[in-house]
């Protein structure tokens, strides 16, 4: 029924009898969120999808013989210096770098040459915009940097990709953001793991695209989600698991938790 569309965990703690839940559900809630744009919605025909997919799997096998045929024969440099320990020693060195830097390299390369700048923009899945932003996706998420999510490096990669990000930012979330022009992380932030700012929602058929801000000296709890078009103001808080829904923002210096998040006096850091 449309009045229970909105309805979450916290009205049932809210309204712990079934009488007091009914009368809440007969009430039209004004929402939190701003959508009243309309909803695009659109089915891909069976070739689109099959081309896609076809596509997809193309550059899985051409990545994959790519990625095999270069560690191999840097594999067989390295054995060739299996008698000279220092000189085995200098090669495991640099071909360890090289798969390093050159893989992130590439990601980072590919991004801008197949995408550019992210936009705020919807555009339809299984088509071409998609297909090239599957593959940017695909790659940046790969790239082998991503394992020192948490440290100065995994911030300077996401900054190489177009996210704007101030000083002693900490970011641990282990989902790497995608649309990364969009987004932006002030001074002294703390993005716990399993937090999700991806720049994208995936609705009806369409990739949505827009703008993800957070402010200086804020705190994004443990698995919390932050949907497209919200902020988070100067000194702001989003307890764990919570979630931020499109459109909402947290004014400077609030604590916000929930799902959809709503004001609460916890502090979390």
């Amino acid at each position: 029924r449309k009045e229970w569309a909105t309805t979450s965990m916290r009205d049932i703690y809210l309204y712990p009898t079934v009488a007091r839940l009914a009368k809440h559900l007969s009430v039209a809630e004004e929402l939190t969120t701003a959508t009243n744009e309309p909803v695009l919605t659109r089915q891909a025909s069976n070739l689109v999808y099959w081309t896609c997919g076809a596509a997809q799997l193309l550059f899985y096998a051409l990545y994959s013989y790519v990625a095999l045929w270069a560690i191999n024969d840097g594999l067989n440099w390295v054995y060739d210096a299996l008698d000279e320990p220092l000189q085995l020693y200098i090669r495991c060195v640099v071909l360890s770098a090289g798969v390093f830097f050159g893989m992130s390299g590439f990601a980072v390369a590919a991004k801008w040459v197949l995408v550019g700048r992210w936009k705020a923009e919807a555009f339809p899945i299984w088509g071409l915009r998609y297909y090239r932003f599957w593959v940017v996706k695909t790659l940046i998420r790969t790239a082998p940097v991503v394992l020192f999510r948490g440290s100065p490096l995994y911030s300077l990669y996401l900054q190489l990709l177009g996210t704007r990000i101030g000083k002693n930012v900490v970011i641990e979330s282990r989902a790497v953001p995608v649309c990364t022009d969009l987004i932006s992380i002030g001074d002294r932030t703390i993005l716990r793991k399993e937090s999700l700012i991806l720049g994208y929602r995936a609705q009806a058929g369409y990739i949505h695209t827009g703008p993800l801000t957070i402010g200086r000296d804020a705190f994004v709890g443990v698995g919390c989600t932050l949907d497209i078009d919200t902020a988070i103001g100067d000194g702001g808080q989003l307890g764990h698991s919570s979630s931020l829904q499109r459109g909402q923002s947290i004014p400077d210096g609030e604590h916000w938790h929930g799902s959809p998040a709503v004001p609460t006096t916890a502090d979390y850091c």
